[in-house]
């Protein structure tokens, strides 16, 4: 006759649901043979049941509780229903660290200093792309970027592109196609250590290499020395997948990092609007960091992207 649980058979208290329920099954390998011991059996199966099941309405009612307890959290709630987070100034968050402001057309990125000497090929690019040769690093994506510029009612154009041709008459030549796109205006603005708020165009911090090739020698003479062509909203372009990767079609810049473009990489989100060619054997290396005029690698700045009412 069972009269007691051997204590090898009781599992331990406080596993829950899970063993309360499981429970009758560890008597299984003890057969009852008796009428006696079959109804001792059935009773002690019972009481695990109903453990099992005063514990599942103990769960049920505490998450109840719980649901009815929490806030509700509340978010700006636009026009078109999607739910965004509306800085000061009117300017609208609509990914970590973009913000549009679209009554004066402006998009501002969170963004950090990369580079203050050494040769350029970017102005502005992604983490772990190109900032070995870009003045800026931005925390949003380039397809982010290109969503508030669309906000901002910007519509992109196309990259530039070159490409070495054999003309009529054998000889080699360089065929340059300019980008196309409105004609924006692009900024950095950051506090001083002193506290001053500063706002610079981000090609104040371009100039041309110095005589001597040196990038890291100062500026020399009097003449103009930043970049004197202009910067448009090229808007990058879409890849086909290769067939391996399956259907598809991928905003280029997200892989390359190029936002703001210097010399030509045809994926640009935004593009200087004079191409220059991406190999020193064609066009060689003519811009550097202007040093001088910019805060310490690792300031965390603004970007500041604005349509200049004027378009190529």
């Amino acid at each position: 006759m069972l009269t007691t649980i051997p204590s090898s058979l009781r599992p331990p208290e406080g596993l829950g649901v899970r063993l309360a329920s499981a429970g009758p099954f560890l008597f299984l390998p003890q057969r009852p043979r008796a009428a006696h011991e079959r109804a001792g059996f059935l009773a002690l199966w019972c009481i695990w049941c109903a453990r099992a099941a005063f514990a599942v309405l103990h769960c049920a009612a505490t998450l109840c509780a719980l649901s009815a307890c929490a806030p509700t959290p509340r978010v700006a709630e636009p026009a078109h229903g999607r739910p965004t987070h509306v800085r000061d100034g009117g300017a609208m968050e609509i990914a970590p660290g973009v913000r549009v402001d679209r009554e004066s057309r402006t998009v501002i990125a969170d963004a950090t200093v990369a580079l203050t000497q050494g040769f350029l090929e970017q102005l502005v690019c992604t983490p772990s792309t190109r900032v070995h040769e870009s003045l800026v690093s931005i925390d949003a994506s380039p397809r982010e970027l290109h969503a508030a510029l669309l906000l901002a009612g910007l519509e992109p154009g196309a990259p530039g592109a070159w490409q070495e041709i054999v003309d009529g008459s054998g000889a080699w030549k360089i065929d340059r196609v300019r980008p196309t796109g409105p004609r924006i205006d692009v900024s950095v603005r950051w506090r001083t250590p002193g506290g001053e708020l500063r706002e610079v165009p981000i090609l104040d911090w371009v100039r041309r290499v110095d005589a001597s090739g040196d990038p890291s020698s100062p500026p020399s003479g009097t003449a103009p020395q930043s970049p004197p062509g202009h910067l448009v909203f090229s808007g990058s372009r879409l890849r086909a997948n290769a067939p391996s990767m399956g259907p598809g079609e991928p905003y280029v810049a997200d892989f390359t990092g190029s936002v703001v473009g210097l010399v030509t990489f045809g994926d640009e989100v935004i593009a200087y609007d004079d191409v220059i060619a991406d190999k020193v054997d064609v066009d060689p290396a003519a811009w550097v960091a202007w040093t001088e005029r910019m805060p310490p690698e690792g300031t965390r700045v603004e970007l500041l992207i604005r349509a200049d009412g004027s378009s190529r």
